[in-house]
């Protein structure tokens, strides 16, 4: 287990070896929520965020029409 602490102004280093597994770098995008007393991180596939942009564009644009 990798432990770090919380600084006065509430940032978490998150140790080189888990950013290094999980291809984290700077401008890297993670969730955070609380679960059952712990703190759960999460990384954030930002390609996947651009494609539900462009699809929510595509809708607005009446490019594609709903279904349902």
């Amino acid at each position: 287990m990798e432990m770090s602490k919380i600084s006065s102004r509430g940032q978490l280093v998150i140790p080189q070896a888990i950013r290094q597994e999980l291809d984290l770098n700077e401008g890297s995008i993670v969730g955070m929520e609380s679960l059952n007393g712990m703190i759960v991180i999460k990384k954030i596939d930002t390609d996947l965020i651009g494609q539900f942009k462009k699809s929510l564009l595509d809708l607005k644009s009446k490019k594609v029409r709903r279904l349902a």
